[in-house]
Formats: structure tokens, sequence, C-alpha cells
């Protein structure tokens, strides 16, 4: 039997769907057999090309990032391609300002068990030579050199607080304990699997852990940029590889029978797979009143 590749984004997705959040058909099509694909949608667009420039690796989609970005009426460069070239520069910026030495571009993550394969691409891997950041009492620190992998993030939920897919990170330290409304990165496992992830993979393959970082650069604003140095405790590492063997175990399970469908309207409205018999094509609720 042939193994299944774990990937974050599809660890992602089958976590939703055991949770009954996606449905199974669309999940086969979109991301296992890959027999759809959805069109780049501007935005995606806009960080394919800024990955594109700044690390020269070619997306794996039909647009490459090689082409500017350009207004369709003037056929001249788009508000949105210069503030893609105004944050490659404050990336480069940031590349000398923090001696990253890059060793290697899409960067294959890749360790092989008995029943599947857990893989993943890593934007950037480096060796950091001048790291520094203000710790939690304000005091400005320095790493010692180090091996690391960056993950290039361009959004337009910069700081966003109330999405969850806002990268928001809370100064007031002392909130992140109240985890039931806080809103920082921390608490959303959507975007926080994939450092835990890599890191796992790297740990399973070198049997050392390395240091993983978030470079975000803001897709509307080109005077906003950070890096997120991530750490990952070993308790939750454990959790997640553990996670990772159930999902493994569970889909190979279900794909003998067919991943089951999970027909609701607002999954099924942008669905790509239109000969699906169980595709929903209106919202229908229902309430009891006693």
């Amino acid at each position: 039997m042939k193994k299944i590749k774990l990937s974050q984004s599809l660890l992602k997705r089958l976590k939703h769907h055991f949770e009954g959040n996606d449905c199974g058909t669309k999940i086969v099509a979109e991301a296992i057999e890959k027999t759809v694909k959805k069109p780049t949608s501007e935005s995606a667009m806009a960080g394919i090309r800024f990955e594109f420039l700044a690390t020269r690796a070619e997306s794996f989609g039909d647009y490459k990032g090689n082409e500017p970005l350009l207004t369709p009426k003037t056929g001249k460069p788009s508000a949105q391609e210069k503030v893609v070239q105004a944050q490659v520069e404050n990336w480069k910026n940031m590349v000398k300002d923090f001696g990253i030495e890059v060793l290697e571009t899409s960067y294959l993550l890749q360790y092989e068990y008995e029943s599947f394969i857990h893989k993943g691409y890593a934007d950037v891997l480096c060796k950091i030579n001048n790291y520094h950041y203000v710790d939690n009492d304000g005091i400005t620190q320095k790493k010692p050199p180090h091996l690391a992998i960056i993950d290039i993030k361009f959004s337009g939920l910069f700081d966003d607080k109330f999405s969850k897919w806002g990268w928001h990170v809370d100064k007031d330290y002392h909130i992140l304990e109240r985890k039931e409304w806080a809103k920082s990165l921390e608490n959303k496992g959507d975007l926080t699997i994939q450092p835990v992830d890599y890191k796992c993979i790297y740990e399973a393959v070198e049997n050392k852990d390395i240091e993983f970082y978030f470079a975000i650069f803001h897709a509307k604003d080109a005077e906003k940029f950070k890096m997120v140095n991530v750490q990952v405790s070993e308790q939750r590492k454990a959790k997640h590889m553990d996670e990772v063997a159930y999902f493994a175990q569970k889909l190979n399970n279900e794909l003998e029978i067919g991943l089951l469908p999970k027909p609701r309207f607002d999954i099924c409205e942008d669905c790509l797979v239109k000969d699906c018999e169980f595709r929903v094509f209106y919202n229908t609720e229902n309430i009891k009143l006693d």
C-alpha cells in the first residue's frame, strides 16, 4: 500500500475533518489525490511573489512568482507589487542585521515511518549569527550563533487579534495565562502547528532540536515587519507526534472505505468537486420550539 504523505497543511485539514468542520471528499480531491486545484487568489499571488524575490524559490503552483504583479488596465506595477518590493528590501536588511547565512531554500524536511511519510518544506534553512531581542524584562539579549528554520509570511493580518489567521503577539505577557480569551499567536493552532511539526521532523532526522522563526511582513504597510522566535516544549512536541500517529492511522483506515463526506453549505460553497452527490446548495438549519 502506498504510504500517505502527511504535511502540516494536511494535518490541519484532517483535524478539522475529524472535528466535523471539513469534508473528506473535498480533502481527498484537493490535498491527497489532487484532482482539483483552486485558482490562486490575488493575496496568495502577492505572497508567492514576495517569497520568490526573497528566496528565489519558485512556487509549486501555476504562478511561480517570477512575474511582477501588474495593474490590468495600465500594465504597470500594481500598488501591491510596490509593497512587495519594499518589503523585500526590509527582508534583505533583516538578513544583514541578524547575520543570517542562508544555507538552503525550500528545504525538504522528511522522515519515513512504517505507515506514513512525515514531510514539509521550510522556506529557509540558515545559520543566524547576530540575533538580538528584547526579553520579558525589557533587556536586550543576544543569542549565540545557531542553526535555524525561517518561514516567511506575507500577510494583511500582520497584527490582527481576532482572525484565527492573525499574527498579533501580545506584549502583555501575564494576559497569556488567560488562554480562554487571549488572541495572541500562541493560541492560534492553525498557525503554530507549523513550527511544532517542522521541529519534530527535523529532530527525527537529525536527532537534535533546531530554532524556528516566523519572518512576518505586512502585505499592506511596508513599514511593518517582525521576527518571531517560536519555542516549543518537549511536552508539546510529544503531544503533536501522538496526534500525527493518530491521524495517520485514522486516515489510512478511512481511506479504505473512502474519507467520509461532511456536506455543509459553508464547506460545499467553494468546492470544486462539482459532481459530488452529497453537495449542499442551500444553507438550511433547524430549530425546535417547545
